[in-house]
């Protein structure tokens, strides 16, 4: 049986060979002026990257007290739990989820949802 390796592959993807930049490297300015003022709060720049959120949501997550706005930092919006029940779901998911990797990783999975609702 082979033996999977914790470490990244070292090996350029042909986008970072051009110089172009991954999905996770693409700069997202704020879509509100909530989202802006989630930036500056969290001293991040006017359109950072999610390689750049990720470090601040994840610490964000860890945390209870701040595990909302580490959720509103990745989504890019508000939640408004009160009128949208898959919010509410998500959040209570989330609350009662130790493992703050699988937090990041279910919000980028929700994030990416709610992007290809709105293309259609």
């Amino acid at each position: 049986m082979p033996e999977f390796s914790e470490k990244p592959a070292t090996t350029p993807s042909s986008s970072q060979k051009s110089g172009e930049k991954g999905g996770f490297e693409i700069p997202q300015p704020a879509r509100s002026a909530y989202q802006a003022e989630l930036f500056k709060r969290n001293q991040l720049p006017e359109a950072p990257s999610m390689e750049q959120i990720e470090p601040v949501a994840v610490k964000l997550l860890e945390n209870i007290e701040t595990l909302l706005e580490g959720i509103e930092l990745i989504l890019g919006r508000k939640l408004d739990y009160n009128k949208n029940d898959i919010d509410g779901k998500l959040l209570m998911g989330l609350a009662i989820e130790p493992d703050v990797k699988k937090k990041f990783g279910i919000l980028l999975l929700a994030k990416t949802v709610e992007e290809l609702k709105k293309k259609k």
